[in-house]
């Protein structure tokens, strides 16, 4: 299953612009994908996501949205580490459908968290300060 969501994203992730086509269909069929993954798919994939270009994981960040799937968050943790300002936004973007007890818990736990959301916000327009403050208010804290 890993092989197959790698190689559909890989499509998505090169110099031709597929962006409708993504928006329309295509992420709908990653999710699809990913609703196959048992345990070792998601730690298979943990294991190749450090070799992808960028945006391979802005697809994948933009796919994720099963807040009871811990393996998820950590992937959107660990995209919260990254430099790109996009996939920065596409991860804020899915957390906001994270939001539970236990997940506020953890992302309130991790440092890096906090000080992307605040660098993010002092940076961006109102579209992108308004995911913030919808995630924000999600979790019941402010800035």
């Amino acid at each position: 299953m890993v092989q197959k969501l790698d190689d559909f994203l890989k499509g998505f992730a090169g110099e031709v612009d597929y962006t409708d086509y993504w928006y329309d269909e295509g992420f709908s069929i990653a999710q699809d994908i990913l609703n196959k993954f048992e345990d070792t798919d998601w730690e298979q994939l943990m294991e190749i996501i450090s070799d992808r270009n960028t945006k391979w994981k802005q697809k994948l960040a933009y796919c994720l949205d099963d807040e009871k799937n811990s393996y998820q968050l950590k992937i959107l943790l660990l995209f919260l580490e990254s430099e790109d300002k996009e996939l920065i936004e596409l991860t804020v973007d899915s957390l906001r459908t994270f939001i539970n007890q236990k997940n506020k818990s953890i992302l309130l736990e991790n440092p890096i968290f906090m000080d992307q959301i605040k660098s993010l916000y002092e940076c961006s327009g109102i579209a992108v300060k308004g995911i913030i403050e919808d995630l924000l208010k999600k979790m019941e804290i402010t800035l």
